[in-house]
């Protein structure tokens, strides 16, 4: 079996890491010819808690490969001074109390394994060293380029003052990686840099480490040989290279119940995108026979609800964890998810469910846990120990309102936590992912439409999740779209013609969901009917109007539905006449023309327009001039104007030897008839006045 077939049997099988095949030393260094250490470095300010903690985690990514997989370079590193200035217990800030500011420990002078937990489980981070790793300003809270890492579980140890659970801080080191502790930096060093203070002394921890490793040979100023291998954050230039040892017998090390030994596991990217609490600080208090209490929350957006969050504040307890809808005379109602099993050590754990719970904003929900032992953690106002050897404690404020987190009570009814401390959370988390809408469906309406068309109205079923809806259409000069959430009415361009392509997309508080396939629709272009042009008719004339054949159906104005209609003068009368066809084409689109027919009375029609005589202009607008008429100079010509009707309108007798001329400019505009009788000869014209 090669070294990494082995480190795969010990991750994952950690059953198998007893007593009677632990090594008697063992470095996490070279740990089956790899390094599951990141590089020693060199804390400024009071930081030495948090350079403790993200070492831990850098080593169980490490340990996983959870780092390289996640894609980021080199080795893992992580902002220890976002977590400095974003841990909500400073006075930099507090997000329970307003203004988030003056309250609590001060930035860059202490902090705990518990105010680390209490940041990571609400997913602030961590976050790496390249996005934030200001020490001397705060750095951004949040940004969309930040790299968020995220311990699921996180576990505190002890060995027990006669070493009883040492091994399973062996087995966790072998398994999960680096176990942050704490000590107590006086004068307990001795040569080879090893670390030794006697439990008799009454000094509390003042500095955070990292275990990396044991000896149990290794003799220091104890009774008894053994000591843990760490690594320190003041540099490689300090101690062995910035690594020391520590006794197993230690005070603190190891031994301290929130300092001494804690293994940060299941470290990944942070796949939440929503983390639903009310216990901003974590756990600071336990409610110790309480065995079952829930957290009510109101969704504040579009989300599936994946995962739970809890402490346990003692070992080997079983859990059941339900997500309730409703809660009705005291009875919580309409399970929706349930998940039970057992832990072993105390601390946090992040439980996944097997049924997913849909969120909708404004929607209440319940997560109900139930303990088998301990009780139930709880946030509150609390005096947090600082970690710089001070005997005294900081007051970090809570806040907490009514209706928020419940206990079941010795009588069995649910009580307000608030009732006990008004400043109480429960510890009870729901984790959530961004639901996006969901568009699947194409939209509805009518696919082929005609030019012209003033709008026409577009429907989609609701998209699931969605607040708002967006409609667009391509080319975008096509139409305009006025929005009516799932209706949309396209106001169409009454110049396009061609395809056009309409779609529709979702959008929540998260974004936009995908678009829907879209509608393809055609814009035709109207049919063009032709039936000729404008004429005049004699009273005792028909005319066939014809239009062109390939159209769908026919309208005439007298209702004939045939491609041609039979004109009949005597029908119309005299005078003018409009007529037109509308046709249908195959789209079901609609056009018309219509011509004009002037029908006047049948007046000598045999000489109508002779071609050897002429007048001239025409149209007119003053005179009109009579070409062609052979005349002698005794001859007389009548001229007369007739009206369409055959009225008379003018009449002259010419005896000139001149062109004869005829002033016709007090006429009304329209069309007339010139008769001309000359030798016994009558002529008849039509002309047009203007």
């Amino acid at each position: 079996m090669n070294s990494k077939h082995l480190l795969f049997f010990l991750v994952f099988f950690p059953e198998f890491l007893t007593a009677q095949i632990l090594p008697a030393s063992f470095d996490l260094r070279n740990y089956n010819g790899n390094n599951y250490v990141t590089s020693v470095k060199a804390q400024q300010g009071g930081t030495c808690w948090t350079h403790g903690a993200l070492a831990a985690i850098e080593g169980n990514l490490l340990m996983t490969g959870v780092w390289q997989q996640a894609g980021e370079q080199g080795e893992p590193d992580l902002s220890e001074y976002h977590l400095d200035w974003w841990n909500g217990f400073n006075q930099h800030n507090n997000d329970d109390i307003n203004p988030p500011t003056g309250n609590g420990l001060v930035v860059h002078n202490g902090g705990d394994y518990r105010v680390t937990a209490a940041y990571l489980s609400r997913g602030e981070g961590a976050v790496r060293e390249i996005d934030a790793s200001s020490f001397a300003t705060p750095p951004l809270r949040s940004d969309t380029s930040y790299h968020y890492f995220y311990a699921r579980d996180i576990e505190w140890y002890t060995t027990g003052t006669g070493l009883e659970r040492i091994n399973t801080i062996k087995q966790k080191l072998m398994t999960e990686g680096i176990v942050g502790t704490s000590m107590c930096v006086g004068g307990f060093w001795s040569a080879g840099n090893i670390h030794y203070q006697p439990p008799s002394d009454l000094n509390d921890p003042n500095h955070a480490v990292a275990i990396i490793g044991w000896d149990d040979s290794m003799h220091t100023p104890a009774e008894n040989p053994g000591a843990w291998l760490c690594k320190n954050s003041w540099g490689a230039a300090w101690g062995n290279n910035g690594y020391f040892w520590i006794s197993y017998y230690d005070k603190h090390c190891g031994q301290h119940p929130q300092m001494g030994a804690i293994s940060f596991q299941n470290t990944e990217p942070l796949q939440y995108d929503k983390v639903y609490f009310h216990d901003y600080h974590g756990w600071r208090d336990e409610l110790p026979k309480c065995s079952q209490a829930f957290n009510r929350f109101i969704a504040s957006d579009y989300g599936l609800l994946k995962a739970v969050s809890f402490y346990t504040v003692t070992d080997s307890i079983h859990y059941t964890v339900v997500v309730y809808d409703s809660i009705s005379n005291g009875v919580l109602q309409n399970p929706l998810s349930f998940k039970s099993g057992d832990i072993n050590h105390t601390g946090f754990h992040t439980i996944d469910l097997d049924s997913l719970v849909t969120l909708i904003p404004s929607n209440d929900f319940y997560i109900y846990l139930m303990l088998s032992a301990g009780g139930q953690a709880y946030d509150k106002t609390s005096a947090v120990p600082v970690l710089l050897g001070s005997s005294s404690r900081t007051i970090v404020s809570s806040s907490a309102v009514q209706n928020e987190s419940f206990y079941m009570d010795t009588v069995g009814h649910w009580t307000d936590l608030h009732g006990i401390d008004s400043t109480a959370n429960f510890c009870i988390k729901g984790l959530s992912t961004k639901l996006l809408p969901e568009t699947s469906s194409i939209p509805t309406g009518n696919n082929s439409i005609c030019k012209g068309e003033i709008f026409t109205v577009y429907q989609i079923p609701e998209i699931n999740y969605a607040s708002n809806y967006f409609w667009t259409i391509s080319p975008a000069n096509a139409a305009i779209i006025t929005n009516y959430d799932t209706i949309a009415e396209v106001h169409w361009n009454s110049n396009f013609t061609g395809l056009a392509q309409l779609s529709v997309k979702g959008s929540n508080n998260w974004g936009y969901g995908n678009t829907s396939p879209s509608l393809l629709i055609k814009v035709n272009e109207l049919p063009n009917p032709n039936i000729g042009n404008d004429t005049t008719i004699l009273i005792s004339q028909s005319l066939n109007l014809m239009c062109n054949p390939s159209f769908s159906s026919y309208l005439w104005s007298n209702n004939s539905i045939d491609s041609s209609v039979f004109i009949v003068a005597t029908q119309l009368g005299l005078g003018t006449h409009q007529v037109w066809v509308t046709v249908t084409d195959s789209n079901g689109c609609e056009n018309s023309d219509t011509l004009t027919i002037q029908v006047i009375n049948d007046v000598s029609a045999e000489n109508l327009n002779k071609p050897d005589i002429s007048i001239y202009p025409n149209p007119a607008n003053d005179f009109i001039y009579v070409k062609g008429i052979s005349r002698n100079n005794e001859e007389d010509i009548e001229m007369s104007i007739l009206s369409t009707e055959g009225s008379l309108v003018y009449n002259q007798t010419i005896n000139s030897m001149h062109e004869p001329v005829i002033d016709v400019s007090l006429l009304p505009d329209g069309f007339y008839f010139i008769k001309l009788i000359s030798k016994n000869q009558t002529y008849f014209f039509r002309f047009i006045k203007q």
